[in-house]
């Protein structure tokens, strides 16, 4: 036979046209060119964003640094209101400056020198060591400081001047007072100045400023000369600044100053920009390999066809002996009148011809009479080239039918168009499906109808075959089998992640538990599911991979093995009536024997297994049967209940243990609340030796109950503790806003009294010198009047935080329960947290109504208010430069009360809100926050107060607390309390 005739001239044809031009070098270079561009463009934006984070991490810590910086300086600079106040009052006059100044030095802190410049010209200096070289320096007449003098005498407001260098040595700034004082017409007139000394590295070693330094970063404190305009760089941490700085700017008095800040080794580490470099390099040269790889494919192709058509060449004289050793049988016939014209040995020997016979034939004889018909249709429409026919009846020389797949090919025989037709016989291969999808069918309704469940995977560990029962028992969504058949790492995860499995990580998890299932063995193991369900697992491998997996639900078997622990001796009598029966059967049943004696024995080593992890249990347990009478118990509950072991025995009825257990001091007489049988749920038991036990009673499915009993004494000390310990702490933050609010008032008024001594003593000093004038008199008058107004508001002011303070102090660090105003209490505690908001951003607004009268207890209730407060500075306004709480009381029906708290910060998470009162659960640990602020707050809401809390909050939108509590705390609060 040959080939076809196109074929062999397209094979014999030489390869003629153009040479094909090698792209190979051109293209792996434009390859490494454009992926070079890419990579680095990445690299660079990445870099980029890497600057951005490290120029945003320093700017929140030179904020800070400034921020710290002009709060000392504004301090400072505020001694020169007093100074001036007080040279206002003597007329012009201090007496006994010296000590005056030393005082104010002392109270205002970071005071170099205090300084009176009368005209203009320094006349006083306090201290005098060291600054002697200021004495008769007149500020007004220096070059470079009178533009800045003139025009603080001018705007009549402090002002300050610097940074320069002192004429008594070193670098500082100087706040300048004006003072005016009236002349006899009644109209003011420039007295002088108050002068405040400030050393710039004074003030520096104040603050913070070193954290920069140990930060890695290097720093530079400037400002814009006012006279020239220029840059005028006043601290440093020495050398240039790298890169661009970060600035911040630190308003001062009439001006700002400006923080700029830079790390020491530059925003970018040099091995960050050469890995890189690397980066790139590697990325280029594998798109160029792999560039190389794709191109290279067509010319190895090339030389593949060539060796291919080589080698058919020197084939062709094989064909013939391939097609007659072919044992596939096959035919050649004439395709337009069908006359046959060949076949090789294995359709002779298959159907039982000659080969003269078989040549004298034609293409339909060898078909059945029912498919001719059909026949010459099909074929006369067959496209050319290979093609499969299907199945078809085969007619053999003895006249038996058997099934065959026909596949024909268009051929060159003996120069003249033919067609190959091979004939497998697949008669024994149908039978062979037939069976197949028999016993497929079989299974299949085994599998529906087995009572558990079944799973089968595949070598690659897809399910590919499973009932319903074990979609039920597992709990799958349908979706799940659906689509595309999924894996056994799919399920795990899916359980996983729902918490099938506890709380795990699920990555994790779910890696190590596929690295047990390709270890490819066989396993038996009992799973139990959240809702309580038990199931058996057991895992069989299959021969080609993969594993056959069945899920039995033995939920009512271990309820079974639990009721063994009351009904040990009727199943040994059980047990020794099957033995007996086992020795009476035939050897037939002796299988059946031996897996009903396993059984048993796994039934009681589960019923052993399951005592002791009953006995190992911390919770006391009892179970009742339905007439009350005592089935089991465990150790832990006679290590409860020390005093009444010897009481329990299998069928004592409940109210004679309980007699017994009261009469030997165990358990109270007054608990009525155990007694009633009908009971179920949860309370608690107050012991006669001060412990706590928590009861939960739950009804059996035999009409009895089970008891479980645990001690909780530590647990709520450990409670109580750490509310305790919250108050405490709150109640520092508040002691320390306070001493710092109360330092100012104070202050002013000790140096009004110091100031009135000294007039005081002049006036004697006039009295005594002779004839009092009128003029003396109204000036001493006019002064005390002034020192009087001065200091009564001042210790007014002190008296009055100080009175807010002790009330809530006392409030705070007591649980003492008494009749109080809500309104009242609320302005109190707004009154000791205005200290903590003072130097904040951030507003706290309060409205309640008038009248609201609670019998509760208020050092509860402002420690929820100061907790919530403590949680929205710490949370809600992270990234905020303003923020506004606002709290809200009023009555509602029912002798209730509502308090809403709520701020407009950046609100929580709706993943986390179900969590924000959990014990410890913080966001910010490490940075302030302990996890206890509002776990404490719902304690005291619900337990002490009898009230509830419910929270609601968006991103982006703040948060907001709603409490409700009852005008007249519980009973039981007082109690527990």
């Amino acid at each position: 036979m040959e080939r076809g005739a196109d074929g062999d001239s397209a094979r014999s044809a030489p390869a003629t046209g153009r040479p094909r031009r090698d792209w190979l070098l051109p293209g792996v270079a434009a390859a490494f060119l454009i992926a070079a561009l890419f990579s680095t463009g990445v690299v660079v934006v990445v870099q980029e964003v890497r600057r951005h984070e490290a120029e945003g991490r320093a700017w929140q810590l030179a904020s800070a640094v400034a921020h710290d910086f002009a709060e000392r300086l504004d301090r400072s600079l505020s001694a020169s209101y007093a100074l001036a106040t007080l040279v206002r009052q003597g007329q012009g006059r201090i007496e006994n400056f010296d000590a005056l100044a030393t005082e104010m030095i002392r109270v205002y802190g970071g005071i170099s020198a205090l300084q009176l410049a009368p005209g203009g010209t320094i006349t006083q200096v306090s201290p005098l060591a060291g600054n002697e070289a200021a004495l008769g320096f007149s500020p007004l007449n220096d070059p470079k400081q009178g533009p800045e003098t003139r025009r603080v005498i001018a705007e009549r407001r402090l002002g300050l001047t610097g940074p320069f260098e002192l004429r008594q040595g070193g670098v500082g700034v100087v706040g300048r007072h004006p003072i005016f004082l009236p002349d006899e017409q009644g109209r003011e007139q420039f007295w002088g100045l108050t002068q405040v000394l400030i050393r710039i590295p004074d003030l520096l070693a104040a603050t913070r400023v070193n954290a920069l330094v140990e930060g890695g970063y290097a720093y530079e404190l400037w400002r814009f000369r006012p006279d020239d305009g220029s840059r005028h760089v006043f601290a440093s941490s020495g050398g240039n600044l790298a890169g661009r700085p970060v600035e911040v700017q630190i308003p001062v008095p009439n001006g700002h100053w400006t923080l700029s800040i830079a790390p020491v080794r530059g925003w970018l580490a040099p091995l960050d920009i050469a890995v890189g470099g690397v980066s790139v390099i590697v990325f280029s040269l594998l798109v160029a390999f792999a560039v190389y790889l794709l191109l290279r494919q067509p010319h190895l192709l090339r030389r593949e066809v060539e060796r291919q058509t080589e080698a058919l060449r020197a084939s062709e004289a094989q064909y013939r002996a391939l097609f007659d050793n072919n044992p596939l049988p096959m035919v050649v016939y004439e395709p337009r009148r069908q006359f046959i014209l060949d076949a090789n040995r294995a359709f002779l020997a298959g159907y039982g011809f000659a080969a003269e016979t078989l040549r004298a034939m034609r293409l339909p004889d060898l078909y059945p009479e029912e498919e001719r018909s059909r026949l010459a249709d099909y074929f006369a429409e067959l496209s050319p080239g290979l093609q499969r026919c299907g199945e078809w009846h085969l007619r053999g020389k003895d006249g038996r039918v058997v099934d065959a797949e026909v596949t024909v090919l268009d051929v060159v025989y003996e120069g003249r168009r033919a067609r190959l037709m091979l004939a497998e016989d697949i008669t024994e291969r149908k039978r062979a499906e037939a069976a197949l999808r028999l016993q497929n069918s079989w299974l299949k309704s085994v599998l529906t109808h087995f009572p558990g469940g079944v799973s089968v995977v595949d070598k690659n560990l897809r399910l590919v075959e499973w009932n319903e029962e074990f979609r039920r028992l597992l709990d799958f969504p349908r979706e799940m089998f659906t689509a595309e058949p999924c894996t056994i790492e799919d399920f795990v995860r899916y359980n996983a992640l729902r918490g099938e499995y506890g709380d795990v990580d699920p990555d994790a998890y779910v890696a190590a538990a596929m690295e047990r299932v390709r270890q490819n063995v066989p396993h038996h193991f009992e799973r139990t599911r959240p809702d309580g369900t038990v199931l058996e697992v057991r895992g069989t491998p299959l021969p080609d991979g993969g594993f056959v997996t069945s899920y039995t639900d033995i939920t009512e078997r271990k309820r079974a093995e639990a009721r063994l622990l009351a009904a040990n001796q009727r199943y040994e009598e059980l047990n020794a009536e099957l033995e007996a029966r086992v020795a009476e059967r035939t050897q037939r049943l002796a299988a059946e024997v031996e897996e009903r004696r396993l059984a048993e024995a796994a039934v009681r080593q589960s019923a052993e297994w399951l005592r002791e992890i009953i006995d190992t249990m911390a919770s006391g347990i009892l179970l009742w049967d339905h007439a009350q009478r005592l089935a089991a118990w465990n150790e832990a509950f006679k290590r409860l209940y020390p005093h009444s072991t010897d009481l329990l025995r299998v069928g004592v009825h409940r109210d004679e243990l309980r007699r017994g257990m009261e009469e030997r001091g165990d358990v109270l007489r007054s608990d009525d609340a155990g007694s009633d049988w009908e009971r179920i749920g949860e309370w608690e038991r107050v012991l006669p030796d001060g412990r706590i036990v928590r009861i939960e009673r739950l009804a059996t499915s035999e009409g009895g109950r089970l008891v479980l009993q645990t001690d909780i004494t530590d647990l709520r000390r450990t409670k109580e503790v750490l509310a305790r310990n919250e108050r405490m702490a709150s109640l520092g933050n508040l002691v320390a806003g306070i001493a710092h609010e109360i330092n100012t008032p104070i202050g002013n008024a000790l140096m009004v009294a110091s100031a009135m001594g000294h007039r005081i003593a002049e006036f004697d000093a006039a009295l005594a010198s002779g004839p009092l004038r009128r003029s003396v008199l109204d000036a001493f008058v006019n002064s005390v009047r002034e020192s009087d107004d001065l200091l009564e508001r001042n210790l007014l002011r002190a008296a009055n935080l100080i009175q807010n303070f002790k009330q809530v102090a006392v409030d705070q660090t007591s649980d003492r329960r008494r009749e109080f105003d809500l309104a009242t209490v609320l302005e109190e505690v707004r009154m000791t947290l205005l200290p903590r908001l003072k130097h904040s951003p951030y507003r706290l607004d309060l409205e309640s109504e008038v009248g609201l009268r609670l019998d509760s207890y208020p050092g509860a209730l402002g420690q929820i208010v100061t907790n919530l407060v403590e949680n929205a500075l710490l949370h809600a306004f992270d990234g905020r430069e303003a923020g506004l709480i606002r709290v809200r009381a009023r009555a509602l029906p029912d002798a209730r009360v509502e308090i809403v708290f709520a701020d407009d910060g950046n609100g929580i998470p709706a993943e986390l809100l179900p969590r924000v009162f959990d014990p410890f659960f913080t966001t910010r640990l490490g940075k302030g926050g302990s996890g206890l602020g509002l776990s404490i707050v719902l304690n005291l809401v619900r337990d002490l107060l009898g009230g509830d809390i419910v929270v609601a909050s968006m991103l982006g939108e703040g948060t907001r607390f709603t409490i409700t509590l009852p005008q007249k705390a519980p009973l039981q609060a007082d109690a527990a309390a």
